[in-house]
């Protein structure tokens, strides 16, 4: 007997290869996605030692299970990150970007103008938006 999900799943993509302190990047947007209800998948905190061909197998597999994607910003830049996109594409799931707000307006940071907003909390609320028909991610 298969048991009633309430939550929906989701899953933290981006970039985590040359990325410092990529995991407390990951793990704020986990705290955030746990705060709105969502049960998250992290992949940020798998165990050293792995190939990346291996940390990908477990990632999709973790994707597999997923009700949605969510992109972290720098995604495009990160090969993994990309390949599990277009899986979530495949699969037809919700994607969304993880947004973090400029307060000159946009969406477009550096790593370290990101890292300073993150810390000091300064960061919108993070916009669960539906998937928009016509619109590829």
């Amino acid at each position: 007997m298969e048991e009633k999900k309430d939550k929906k799943v989701v899953y933290i993509s981006g970039p985590i290869t040359g990325v410092k302190n990529y995991r407390e990047i990951f793990k704020l947007a986990e705290d955030d996605l746990t705060a709105l209800g969502y049960t998250v998948l992290n992949p940020a905190v798998l165990p050293g030692g792995l190939t990346n061909a291996q940390y990908l197998r477990i990632d999709m597999a973790m994707l597999d299970c997923a009700d949605a994607i969510v992109l972290l910003p720098g995604w495009a830049a990160s090969d993994g990150a990309t390949l599990e996109k277009d899986f979530a594409r495949y699969k037809d799931l919700p994607r969304t970007v993880y947004r973090i707000k400029s307060p000159l307006g946009g969406h477009v940071m550096d790593e370290l103008e990101r890292r300073a907003w993150l810390e000091t909390g300064l960061m919108e609320a993070f916009m669960w938006a539906p998937r928009q028909e016509g619109v590829r991610y």
